[in-house]
């Protein structure tokens, strides 16, 4: 202390003293609400590999039969939607499975929480969003003999893969605080 100045006054001790603590409280909860958030994420995470997964092994139209020509091939191979299908699930998969183990990450290493979440976050978006084009695509595949059902199919599937987008955008832009 100063020569000449007087000792703080126990008040301003005390309201220190409540700032400090009120911000490791805050810390504290900050770290269980990010430890909450990678739980969760985790859990979606895994669903949406395991969806995939499943989608990817049980094709739409099925598998050719041991009598055909390309016996264990994919009935659907050449057309377009099958092929779009195909892409898309396996982006959704490969997004989802990058996100698990990013996620994952955040257990071994406590300090990289954040990080990992920043990292696994915007990968499972793009997970839910590539599963839900694939979705639309084996939807509109199922339907393409009848024009005016697929045609309504992919309205609406463009329409809502743009909704899913968009607010895929704006939760990621409220947890970043912009």
């Amino acid at each position: 202390m100063a020569s000449g100045s007087s000792p703080p006054a126990p008040d301003a001790l005390q309201d220190q003293s409540i700032r400090e603590g009120n911000s490791r409280a805050s810390e504290s909860f900050d770290i269980k609400l990010i430890k909450k958030e990678i739980e969760t994420r985790l859990i979606v995470a895994t669903l949406v590999a395991s969806v995939t997964f499943t989608a990817a092994i049980t094709f739409p139209g099925g598998y050719n039969v041991s009598r055909d020509p390309n016996p264990g091939m994919p009935t659907m191979l050449h057309h377009r939607w099958f092929q779009v299908f195909i892409i898309f699930d396996s982006l959704a998969s490969y997004c989802s499975i990058l996100s698990v183990i990013t996620l994952l990450q955040a257990h071994d290493k406590p300090h990289k929480a954040k990080e990992c979440l920043e990292l696994g976050g915007p990968a499972l978006s793009l997970a839910v969003i590539f599963m839900t084009v694939a979705f639309w695509a084996s939807l509109i595949l199922a339907v393409s003999k009848l024009k005016w059902l697929m045609i309504l199919t992919l309205c609406v599937g463009v329409s809502f893969v743009g909704l899913i987008y968009i607010v895929a955008l704006n939760v990621e832009d409220m947890q970043s605080g912009n």
